[in-house]
């Protein structure tokens, strides 16, 4: 009962509801984000892992390599570098348009730009979005297409969108964040 109770108090504390998005993640969060988020099954690829094993060394955290037992320093100064965000969005976009994920498995009927951005940010946020942050993408991207943001996609455009928001979306600073 006092567990319970500890547990409570800290979980509705005003410090732990405004420590979300306070601190960046750290590249295997982000691996294991984006993993879990583009690939629910939680498969790996052909390779049996090397390319996941690959890209935590871009990152620079390979598992159990830190060589002192005090672990992966967790301060975005150490991991927030300009080369290490641009890791990330080169990975996003490797990702995303690589054909290692089955990503149109993460839409429904979605069929419209609105739609497909609103449905992608779900599934991959697995959190909202503010909405004048969604409506942005949602518009950019419509005037990509040519066409009005509730206006049905040809069938052939949606699957060319899916990579362009995944990467949008995983570059984002809504994924970047914990």
């Amino acid at each position: 009962y006092a567990d319970t109770r500890q547990a409570t108090f800290v979980l509705s504390s005003d410090e732990f509801l405004t420590a979300a998005d306070s601190k960046l993640s750290r590249p295997l969060e982000f691996l294991g984000q984006v993993v879990r988020s583009l690939n629910p099954q939680l498969t790996l690829p052909g390779d049996n892992g090397e390319l996941l094993f690959g890209v935590a060394s871009v990152l620079g955290q390979i598992p159990f390599y830190w060589p002192t037992p005090d672990g992966y320093p967790d301060q975005a100064s150490y991991w927030g570098s300009t080369g290490g965000l641009l890791n990330r969005w080169r990975i996003a976009l490797g990702l995303s348009f690589g054909g290692f994920y089955p990503l149109t498995d993460l839409l429904g009927n979605e069929s419209t730009t609105a739609t497909v951005v609103g449905r992608l940010a779900d599934e991959i946020l697995m959190r909202p979005m503010a909405a004048e942050d969604l409506q942005l993408l949602v518009d950019w991207l419509a005037d990509a297409v040519g066409l009005p943001p509730d206006a049905e996609l040809p069938a052939a455009v949606v699957p060319e969108l899916v990579p362009i928001v995944t990467s949008l979306l995983l570059s984002s600073v809504y994924f970047q964040l914990r």
